[in-house]
């Protein structure tokens, strides 16, 4: 087993998170078009997400893992829809993050990286690895100090899309600290994200299958901006 201890290291960020709430961020990316509204639960296994390398780009997709089981917990049976969709353009290597080692291992065995979508519950300066929002361990988070996630980016191709599918995670745009701007600067890749918070179906899918893209609209039903477009892209190679 490969030694990650060198993620275990107290981190000022996460130690500062105990007691902020985390934005109930809808799980599954939704394909090009409206998927079914069923509200039932669907649980996946990575078994049942096999991935097979064939001629299409490669997509890894991490999700965070449930706190006290090793499997995938979508709130919505639409995750089905989006992984057939994906499947469309991509192999699909679905992968359980439950904290940064898992992370580092699925990028580092993935070949040939065309897509990451990096799922999980965000404050914009971290991403929840786990589903225990009371788990203020360093490793359970993926944080903008973790600069050591660029030794883990080797696979990612060049013209390689980075999705953060978590709330806030392009908060400040430009000049934000904030998970977008510190994935662009690890993994040299564009990188997607919103800047507020956001849900399952307020996500769109742009109809061109390379590269991939998405537009991303603000989720408050109660808010005069709902549906505002909130999508945050940083561009391969900002220098900031």
């Amino acid at each position: 087993m490969r030694n990650c201890e060198h993620v275990r290291h107290a981190s000022p960020i996460i130690a500062g998170l105990a007691g902020l709430l985390f934005s109930v961020c809808a799980s599954p990316l939704p394909p090009h078009e409206s998927a079914s509204s069923s509200r039932s639960q669907l649980v996946i296994t990575e078994g049942q997400t096999p991935f097979i390398d064939t001629y299409k780009p490669n997509a890894l997709w991490t999700l965070p893992a449930q706190a006290d089981e090793d499997v995938l917990a979508l709130e919505r049976g639409d995750v089905t829809h989006a992984l057939r969709a994906l499947r469309e353009d991509y192999d699909v290597r679905v992968v359980v993050t439950e904290d940064e080692c898992a992370l580092y291992d699925a990028l580092d065995t993935t070949p040939d990286i065309a897509l990451w979508i990096l799922s999980g519950h965000g404050n914009g300066i971290a991403v929840r690895l786990g589903d225990d929002e009371k788990d203020t361990r360093e490793e359970r988070y993926l944080d903008v100090d973790d600069t050591e996630l660029a030794l883990h980016a080797r696979n990612l191709l060049p013209d390689a899309v980075t999705f953060a599918y978590t709330c806030w995670g392009g908060i400040g745009r430009d000049f934000g600290l904030n998970i977008a701007n510190f994935l662009n600067d690890m993994t040299d890749t564009t990188v997607y994200s919103g800047t507020d918070e956001f849900g399952w179906g307020s996500i769109r899918r742009r109809p061109q299958p390379y590269p991939f893209a998405v537009d991303i609209y603000l989720f408050d039903p109660a808010s005069e901006r709902h549906g505002e477009d909130i999508t945050y892209v940083v561009p391969k190679g900002t220098k900031r």
